[in-house]
């Protein structure tokens, strides 16, 4: 598990590198958890790096965990 907190507006990620396969197609997910996401923000995503594309992200306070996919 990962603990991100900001104490202001940011941009922050957790930065994990996996081997894939080239013409492949992956579902990627995880479990998230929001607190006071501002409802102008992005907010918690699950993303690939370089990729513009993002999961579904949660704003506001999630109500406990919330599972987001994503695939490509």
């Amino acid at each position: 598990s990962v603990f991100i907190m900001n104490t202001k507006p940011n941009d922050s990620r957790f930065y994990q590198e996996i081997k894939a396969k080239g013409n492949t197609h992956y579902k990627l997910s995880c479990w998230i958890r929001t607190e006071n996401v501002g409802e102008n923000n992005k907010g918690g995503n699950l993303s690939v790096d370089g990729i513009i594309d993002t999961s579904s992200d949660i704003k506001g306070t999630s109500n406990g965990w919330e599972y987001v996919e994503l695939y490509g």
